[in-house]
């Protein structure tokens, strides 16, 4: 298949914009063991750098950003010239919304590490993320005149935030020349613009990564029914939650054990207008070992029961693990909002973007959450 090596790193990202680790991602069981084994290995290398490093990578994929910060730094401490040790560090900064202590070693890393396009993305998402979208677009388009890089996919997504949808369009299309995975993207902003014949064409387009499949899933890590999940994702991303709900009812026919599966039904019912979504979250609980099931449905009660302080507390103690969870990011937003913290929650909501149902900027995202909560109220 032309587009496999697309398709791969999708599906490492789509049925995560709801839930937490798919197929191609550590378990908190598998990160916990490689914890383990990591330091019965550090304990006869106390000094070989990678050894800690890898710990440290552990700590930052579960959200133990003291413990990666404490394993990164002792990386440097035996190898300095470690700079993938360095842009870590600043990332955990960035992850933990500590923009100040971000930006600065991100400007830094600019003259030692060699993928320097990670760190302008960086350094131009933390101005979207405070909100300063002018800002943001005017430091992308600076870059791109600046260096060899291309940053169109970074300026559509400030023109979607600044609202300028027929701008957005036309750096979304530009991006699409050099990349594939932009259809959906696309079909959700020309929704936006009203255009509803491109917005169903852009989105018949995003299906084709769904079919015609001919090579051998196993080797990859994920079998059909992932597939099917990543699929149903993209319906549901799109609006068209019966679709999504039909594909995940037929799934869990043939596995009533995936946790993931009954925490998705629950989502693409609730989005539907159905409350009765809630008792697939809650059975979802009933068989998560992880805990995170639980954060998000204790966090929906206290939102629907208006404890917004609680909500803040239950999601917050749980974003590391939650970080890749629209619902999660959108109901900690909404959360904040109702708190007065609005600076805090325009985080949230730039975190949000592409995670929820034709959620784009942060009207239409806000939009969704509010209506998903008004549907669990009633």
């Amino acid at each position: 298949m032309q587009d496999l090596p697309f398709l791969l790193n999708m599906c490492k990202k789509l049925l995560i914009l709801i839930f937490l680790f798919a197929a191609f991602n550590l378990s908190y069981a598998d990160l916990q063991s490689a914890v383990d084994s990591l330091k019965l290995e550090i304990e006869k290398n106390p000094d070989d750098y990678l050894l800690h490093f890898k710990l440290g990578s552990c700590y930052y994929s579960s959200g133990e950003y003291e413990e990666a910060l404490q394993e990164f730094n002792r990386t440097l401490e035996l190898n300095s010239d470690y700079s993938l040790a360095r842009y870590k560090i600043a990332a955990i900064y960035y992850a933990m919304d500590s923009f100040d202590i971000a930006k600065t070693k991100f400007e830094k890393l600019l003259k030692i590490y060699p993928e320097k396009k990670a760190v302008y993305v960086r350094l131009g998402f933390i101005c979207g993320l405070l909100g300063n979208y002018d800002k943001m677009l005017q430091i992308f388009q600076k870059y791109t005149q600046e260096t060899d890089y291309d940053f169109s996919y970074e300026c559509g997504i400030a023109c979607v935030f600044l609202g300028n949808y027929e701008n957005a369009i036309n750096y979304y299309q530009r991006a699409s020349e050099q990349y594939t995975g932009l259809e959906l993207e696309l079909a959700i902003i020309y929704h936006h613009s009203n255009d509803t014949t491109e917005a169903n064409s852009w989105f018949k387009k995003s299906l084709k990564y769904f079919s015609g499949i001919s090579w051998p899933l196993d080797q990859y890590g994920f079998d059909l029914n992932t597939l099917q999940s990543y699929k149903s994702v993209y319906y549901y991303l799109f609006g068209k939650f019966d679709e999504a709900i039909e594909i995940i009812n037929d799934l869990i026919k043939h596995d009533k054990h995936n946790y993931i599966y009954y925490y998705n039904l629950g989502v693409f019912r609730i989005a539907s207008g159905d409350a009765d979504g809630l008792e697939n979250i809650k059975n979802a609980c009933d068989l998560d070992t992880t805990g995170f099931v639980q954060a998000v449905y204790d966090a929906l009660i206290a939102v629907t029961s208006d404890s917004f302080l609680n909500a803040e507390i239950l999601l917050k103690q749980k974003i590391g693990g939650l970080k890749r969870s629209g619902i999660a990011k959108g109901l900690l937003a909404l959360t904040l909002e109702k708190l007065g913290k609005d600076t805090e929650a325009k985080i949230y909501w730039f975190k949000c973007y592409g995670k929820l149902p034709l959620g784009i900027d942060v009207e239409s995202m806000r939009n969704f959450i509010d209506k998903f909560i008004r549907t669990i109220k009633s």
